[in-house]
């Protein structure tokens, strides 16, 4: 009998404690306490005001803006060598634009742009030698996985806009840009804040209403670059902003 009261109180207790945790999933998923105002400058095109208690990011984000392309030649195979000429402009322009941007969303648009359902192993490779020729150039450089304009440094974060299209899943979003992302919601919390707490309103920055193994991997990641670079600090299981 003292057997059976016991597991009945166990499970009561967890049975408490899983329906504490649905409730604060609920609240979070209605967005309390994480940031949901992708802001620009002043034109309120990304996105809705944030309410009290929210994540105040105007000050650090602006609405991403997607390259539009043009191919003078779409007739011409992206692997030909008569493309590469072509095919580097495009990859410079989205660079320009959008940069830092990663490998896999500069292949997306030029793929897009010509015309392409898929990259298959070809156009991959076309595009590949094409990069390396860019930054062997000068005209392109890479900073962790994205590719940038050289000179130029990343100091706000590119968030989504009502526009579908400016929406980036996770190993779209540069590792940098994480990062940035990571150390500006620590520099707003103005103390500790529970890491798992961090990654979540950074999550909800980008859109990313679930944590899946991908989306926490990246993050992961990110937070690694930012406490090797200072701009986070770790204690246990809290981070806390790096020196100003």
């Amino acid at each position: 009998m003292a057997d059976t009261m016991a597991r009945t109180d166990q499970v009561a207790a967890l049975e408490a404690r899983v329906a504490a945790l649905e409730v604060r999933l609920a609240a979070l998923e209605r967005g309390g306490g994480t940031p949901r105002r992708p802001s620009g400058s002043g034109s309120g095109s990304g996105g809705g005001s944030a309410s009290a208690g929210e994540l105040d990011a105007s000050g650090w984000t602006v609405p991403y803006e997607v390259s539009e392309l043009e191919v003078a030649e779409t007739w011409i195979e992206v692997h030909e060598v008569s493309a590469r000429p072509q095919l580097q402009r495009l990859i410079r322009q989205v660079v320009e634009h959008e940069g830092p941007v990663t490998e896999k969303l500069a292949l997306d648009r030029v793929r897009r742009a010509w015309g392409l359902k898929r990259a298959g192993g070809r156009v991959q490779e076309a595009f590949d030698q094409a990069v390396r020729q860019l930054v062997a150039r000068s005209l392109v450089e890479r900073d962790a996985d994205a590719l940038a304009t050289p000179g130029t440094t990343l100091e706000v974060v590119r968030v989504p806009s009502a526009d579908e299209a400016t929406r980036r899943g996770a190993d779209e979003v540069p590792l940098i840009e994480l990062a940035l992302a990571l150390a500006r919601v620590a520099a707003a919390s103005r103390g500790a804040v529970p890491v798992d707490d961090l990654t979540m309103q950074v999550a909800r920055l980008f859109g990313w209403t679930r944590r899946g193994g991908a989306i926490q991997e990246r993050l992961d990641a990110a937070l690694a670059i930012a406490v090797e670079r200072g701009d986070v600090l770790l204690d246990g299981a809290n981070a806390r902003p790096g020196p100003a």
